[in-house]
């Protein structure tokens, strides 16, 4: 993790920002802001624990992508989790700051889901690829994400016409099947990419 030889900020995540900005109030897109850089952050610190080199970070529409020279399964497994699970550690902070508490919670159980894409569904394909063949293990991926999504959309569905919640359980749901669809992180990847 010496150099960077690639950094990049897309027209997307400024047009991206611009709308959280217009749409949310600042505490809240300072909290979830600072929640998914601290989550970024666990990436980059399990990199340097497992001494990955870093080719590149860019921002986009969808988040933060860490282009990474290829790691061990073992080595990958642990900086994948490393988001996810090291912004968990920002949960005792609640009392003190509870947005980002809340934000740094709620990204966490998101990207922990394992839908292609996110990196719940990286930790799940990596230790299926060593015990699996290749071919088993990506349907056996590609059959846990589509469990997923058809879980999420149920509960979008519920939640907005017998919990009467609104709109928003449904467009999470979207988002979360769009995001499996369009995911940033290839099945099989050269380089490691992390959210």
């Amino acid at each position: 993790m010496r150099t960077f030889h690639q950094s990049d900020i897309s027209a997307g995540f400024l047009l991206t920002l611009a709308g959280a900005m217009l749409l949310l109030p600042l505490r809240w897109l300072l909290a979830a802001a600072g929640a998914a850089a601290f989550h970024e952050l666990c990436h980059l610190l399990a990199l340097q624990i497992c001494r990955g080199q870093v080719r590149g970070i860019r921002l986009g529409a969808r988040g933060a992508v860490i282009d990474a020279l290829p790691l061990s399964p073992a080595k990958d497994l642990f900086c994948t989790l490393a988001g996810p699970l090291g912004a968990l550690l920002l949960l005792p902070l609640a009392r003190w700051f509870p947005r980002l508490a809340l934000c740094a919670g709620i990204q966490s159980i998101y990207n922990l889901l394992p839908v292609a894409g996110l990196d719940g569904g990286r930790a799940l394909e990596r230790p299926l690829s060593l015990f699996l063949p290749s071919g088993t293990a990506e349907k056996v991926c590609g059959a846990v994400d589509v469990l997923v999504k058809v879980l999420m959309a149920a509960l979008g569905l519920w939640g907005t016409f017998v919990l009467k919640l609104g709109l928003l359980p449904v467009l999470a749901a979207i988002l979360l099947i769009r995001k499996g669809r369009t995911g940033k992180i290839p099945c099989k990847s050269g380089a490691m990419r992390v959210q």
